[in-house]
């Protein structure tokens, strides 16, 4: 069975690509693939603006995943703005390993806060032993940064390929 933690962006890729949520969910009743999402994807997809748009994203994700803590704890600040996590809720998180602090570091482009939220799921990925899939477009410098500390990260397409589905482009 082939595990992802998805980035919260990569959810925009299930709902407007069509057939890819379908096929997602064939690929989960399979026993092909399971989709795994945290509390940094809850808070930053109920800080969608538009209404029905928050509506889809988060029924996508709570339908197709199961929910795990995040693979490591950060301490400090947790929301500064909706949608703009900082750190773990210590109620969904975990205390890390010596080497996820590490990963840490090198996700959040050497201590930048702003990167927070995607390094907390690049950990959950590399503690689940996930592949951590990005968005379309827009996530290469996390992608990049995730393989260089020996994480896989593929897009939603690339992804679902695996599983027999053929849309290219979002």
């Amino acid at each position: 069975m082939r595990s992802a933690v998805l980035d919260s962006g990569a959810y925009d890729t299930l709902i407007d690509v069509e057939g890819a949520y379908n096929a997602a969910r064939a690929a989960i009743v399979d026993g092909e693939l399971e989709l795994i999402y945290t509390h940094v994807n809850v808070d930053e997809l109920a800080a969608t603006g538009d209404l029905d748009r928050r509506r889809h994203l988060l029924f996508a994700m709570v339908s197709l995943g199961r929910w795990e803590p995040t693979g490591t704890l950060m301490l400090g600040p947790y929301e500064r703005k909706p949608g703009d996590v900082r750190g773990s809720r210590l109620d969904a998180g975990r205390l890390g390993a010596d080497e996820d602090a590490g990963i840490f570091k090198a996700l959040t482009a050497g201590g930048n806060l702003k990167h927070s939220g995607d390094a907390l799921l690049a950990v959950t990925a590399a503690v689940e032993d996930c592949v951590l899939v990005i968005r379309e477009r827009g996530d290469e410098k996390l992608a990049k940064r995730a393989r260089e500390q020996g994480l896989e990260a593929l897009t939603v397409l690339e992804l679902l390929a695996e599983f027999g589905f053929g849309a290219t482009s979002t």
